[in-house]
């Protein structure tokens, strides 16, 4: 398979210049590799704008704990309702429902078959 050169893309107020450009010698081995993934310089473009904007997303709860051993419920506990991630999300998501209800949703959504016990009582 020939390499064809990758263009040059310009991006100008209402028109794109493509110029044509020799790629390195050293640079072939991706380019090759680039392009088993990424048939087009649109599609590798695209893949890198979203690739940088997935970056720039908020990160997620991290766990940092030690001296665990012989505290699987305390662990489980810590894991399952995720360091009160679940709780801030009701927050955002349902900003008017009350603390009770909201306590509630929360356990339910952490320890189901707790929950389920209390609800259900024969």
């Amino acid at each position: 398979m020939a390499l064809m050169p990758l263009p040059m893309v310009d991006h100008c107020p209402g028109r794109l210049a493509v110029t044509s450009m020799k790629p390195k010698e050293d640079d072939l081995p991706y380019l090759r590799l680039l392009s088993e993934k990424y048939p087009s310089v649109l599609a590798a473009s695209t893949a890198i704008v979203n690739l940088t904007a997935e970056l720039n997303l908020p990160k997620g709860t991290e766990h940092f704990i030690s001296d665990i051993h012989g505290e699987y419920e305390a662990f489980r506990h810590v894991i399952k309702n995720g360091s009160g991630s679940i709780k801030r999300k009701l927050e955002e998501t349902i900003p008017t429902l009350p603390v009770a209800e909201e306590r509630t949703l929360a356990t339910l959504t952490t320890i189901p078959k707790r929950k389920y016990r209390l609800f259900c009582k024969p």
